[in-house]
């Protein structure tokens, strides 16, 4: 179906204003949204390793060169870096969906003259 934030022209999700007594204007995602999108992917990678880790930790697998009382530790180590991420992988999304709700909005009043100049550069144009 049809996405609710269309693709810009460097192909990233845009978000568009609500109809109404404005124009819908265009806003490519910002530096802070990326680095969110980021966040979320390496921590969406970080957890499940980090909780693998963690049980090969936890079974004493001779896949983790440590020795006994290291391994548990590490293994508690793990885990807690484990909910850290999902910790950051929520923040990061909250941060995003809260910018969503956020769109852009051009009055009507400060679009009038802008359809007028460029109908006027589109005629120069055509001669």
């Amino acid at each position: 179906g049809a996405s609710r934030f269309p693709r810009s022209a460097s192909g990233a999700r845009a978000r568009l204003a609500p109809k109404g007594a404005g124009h819908r204007v265009e806003v490519p995602p910002t530096m802070s949204q990326l680095c969110a999108t980021f966040f979320m992917i390496m921590a969406a990678w970080a957890v499940p390793l980090l909780i693998f880790f963690g049980v090969l930790c936890s079974q004493d697998s001779p896949m983790i060169e440590l020795e006994g009382q290291a391994k548990r530790d590490a293994a508690w180590g793990c885990y807690g870096s484990a909910v850290l991420y999902a910790l950051t992988f929520f923040g990061a999304y909250n941060y995003k969906q809260k910018n969503a709700r956020q769109v852009a909005f051009r009055p009507d009043h400060m679009t009038e003259m802008s359809s007028v100049s460029e109908s006027y550069r589109n005629d120069l144009h055509r001669d």
